[in-house]
């Protein structure tokens, strides 16, 4: 393991999941690729936070949907369930009224 690349990692606060990806790709990396990457390391952490960040309103917003098709849903439910119950209502006023 890279001790410098470690830091980095604690540095830019990257999660388990990315550390472990780019280990895995580091490692098969030619040294001056090594190198490059630790260099601009930076960027690639300012790259991948905003990733994580336009993942999470993206499921946000993928979450506020979901909720409102099912809450427009159960007001359907709910809105045909008492035409329903008005319509077996007034069916049963017709049969006594005749």
């Amino acid at each position: 393991m890279n001790t410098q690349l470690e830091k980095l990692f604690t540095q830019y606060s990257l999660s388990q999941k990315d550390r472990y990806e780019i280990n895995q790709i580091y490692v098969l990396l030619p040294k001056v690729k090594q190198q490059n990457l630790l260099q601009n390391f930076a960027v690639l952490a300012a790259k991948l936070h905003k990733i994580e960040n336009d993942l999470r309103e993206e499921r946000e917003l993928l979450m506020w949907n979901a909720l409102r098709n099912i809450e427009d849903t159960i007001e359907l439910v709910k809105k045909e369930l008492m035409s329903s119950e008005h319509q077996n209502q007034l069916d049963s006023l017709k049969k006594e009224l005749k």
